[in-house]
């Protein structure tokens, strides 16, 4: 039990677990009140029981982490769909990484209770580093989450939720509502109704549509811009709406993400350019030929850092770069992924040219299959975060007006 300075945090995965169990248990409830109660000593209503069970027995087949898998589920029920934007994984844990997820939780549940602080703030921050860069167990992401994001604090501090949301421009609303019908279709709290045997599903959609209204009222400035409700989704996914909110202010304002979604997308143009010259440095050759092919990064890594490669790496990957991005305050482990992606792929991309070039820069992602090996190549890269700033200087000293750049003497 998780205790000391954590707060109370909602739900977590155990309780998507526990929904899951409850759900087995209605069908086998429902079978034993159809079949047994057949002398008629108590009104039987076999339309609804026959509809409450088929809306429990067509239920997908999920992953670890709530998407609809690809293959392997029940012949009836419904697969990912054509426009999924994750396709969930139908390979379980096997024993050994199990017994590793475990090992680390128990070492995170230690490390959560009274000693929170000293591991936070204190002497042990090295070590709270390291095995956040590690990945945090799924079981208990939300309640990290909250605690990097530091959302009590927060919650002091900002408008209330509610009188937020309820103050948004309605021409904002509408973009956002577009933008949620197709935000991940595939996963258990956004699934349509159609797609679950008719039960009601609007909860997850009207609570991503809140998030996202109580933000664009919050910073008018960015207001709404997608790639928004990829990030706020992936937060709803292990907290309730008002703490997904919380931790959307602290993921934008502390990590420099902010300005990716600001009007003109400088954060975006100032990420491509930064990446563009990480290229040079460690990967000349591919640099090269990319630059040869006249394939800047805008062409195939937008996504990579507007979303955290939501839709481009495996969801584990996702949630792992969330983990590091919340805890070191900035987006430098996007880069370090972009580098490791195009350095695991890169003698297909170097045989590659014009159209199929294209294709293979954007299934690149897709083929890093090994979510540790791709954090252990990422970081393996001596990236440092002086090699950032310095690109990003030198690409605002290039935006700068000649008069600006002669006044200080660049």
């Amino acid at each position: 039990e998780l205790s000391g300075a954590a707060p109370a945090l909602g739900w977590d995965r155990r309780d998507t677990m526990a929904v899951r169990l409850k759900r087995e248990d209605s069908a086998d409830s429902l079978r034993d009140t159809v079949s047994t109660d057949s002398e008629g000593s108590a009104p039987i209503h076999v339309e609804a029981a026959s509809r409450a069970l088929r809306h429990v027995m067509w239920t997908p087949a999920l992953d670890r982490f709530g998407f609809v898998v690809a293959a392997g589920h029940a012949s009836d029920a419904p697969g990912p769909g054509a426009n999924a934007v994750v396709q969930g994984e139908p390979r379980a844990l096997s024993p050994g990484q199990a017994r590793r997820e475990n090992a680390k939780l128990h070492k995170w549940s230690t490390m959560l209770g009274v000693k929170w602080g000293g591991f936070s703030k204190g002497p042990r921050r090295l070590l709270l580093k390291r095995r956040v860069h590690n990945g945090v167990p799924d079981a208990i992401r939300g309640h990290v989450w909250a605690l990097l994001s530091d959302v009590e604090r927060a919650a002091d501090r900002l408008p209330a939720f509610e009188h937020l949301f309820n103050k948004c421009p309605r021409r904002v609303v509408s973009e956002i509502f577009k933008d949620v019908e197709r935000t991940f279709p595939e996963h258990e709290l956004f699934l349509p109704a159609n797609r679950r045997g008719g039960r009601d599903q609007a909860g997850g959609a009207a609570m991503l549509s809140r998030v996202l209204c109580a933000y664009a009222a919050y910073d008018p400035e960015v207001a709404y811009c997608q790639g928004l409700n990829y990030l706020a989704a992936v937060f709803l996914m292990y907290a309730p709406q008002e703490r997904a909110f919380l931790q959307l202010v602290a993921l934008l304002e502390h990590s420099g993400l902010r300005a990716l979604f600001l009007p003109g997308l400088p954060g975006a143009e100032e990420a491509f350019a930064v990446f563009d010259g990480l290229l040079g440095r460690f990967l000349p050759r591919l640099k090269a030929h990319l630059d040869a092919e006249g394939i800047p990064p805008s062409m195939y890594a937008t996504r990579w850092f507007m979303t955290l490669f939501v839709g481009c790496l495996p969801f584990e990957a996702c949630a792992r770069a969330m983990d590091v991005v919340l805890h070191d305050h900035d987006a430098k482990v996007a880069h370090r992924l972009g580098l490791a992606v195009l350095q695991a792929q890169e003698r297909r991309l170097l045989a590659a040219s014009g159209c199929e070039l294209m294709e293979a820069l954007r299934s690149a992602p897709r083929a890093c299959t090994n979510v540790d090996a791709l954090f252990k190549r990422a970081y393996a890269i001596p990236l440092r975060r002086a090699h950032i700033e310095d690109l990003a200087q030198k690409h605002h000293r290039g935006l700068a007006p000649p008069e600006a750049s002669a006044a200080t003497g660049r």
